[in-house]
């Protein structure tokens, strides 16, 4: 850089009212456009222009409105979300024990198994994770 753009920083540096006002700006902008519920009122005409003039699927978003209204679903929306953490974990330890099982059943049980559905333990993890979850209607 030469002298002459050192000046020029320096003299807009020296100003501070022009840089208060830069972070006044700054300031107005992140404090309204980062606030929950700004962000929920442009989301929420987002998707009504987007039902509108594309799908009118985007109109399911509007139904997030029965949560926010209810304090009675909103503290048990919270109470799935503040113990995310120890949710997480527990389900990792499920997926753990899952894997253990499915070696049991890849090692010994191999042969009690549907054809193509414990082939490697990979797979057979997914059948056994798979057969965990669904329900099966006999008539």
């Amino acid at each position: 850089m030469d002298d002459l753009e050192i000046r020029r920083i320096t003299e807009i540096l020296k100003d501070s009212s022009k840089l208060e006002g830069v972070l006044k700006y700054f300031q107005f902008f992140f404090g309204v456009f980062l606030n929950i519920e700004v962000l929920y009122a442009f989301a929420t005409m987002g998707f009504a222009l987007a039902g509108l003039t594309a799908h009118f699927f985007y109109f399911s978003f509007h139904l997030l409105e029965i949560i926010t209204s209810q304090t009675v679903l909103l503290n048990v929306l919270l109470s799935v979300y503040n113990p995310r953490n120890q949710l997480f974990f527990i389900y990792f330890f499920f997926i753990v024990l899952m894997y253990f099982f499915s070696l049991i059943i890849y090692f010994f049980m191999y042969t009690d198994m549907p054809d193509g559905s414990c082939d490697s333990v990979l797979i057979c993890l997914a059948t056994l994770y798979t057969q965990t979850f669904t329900v099966r209607i006999y008539i």
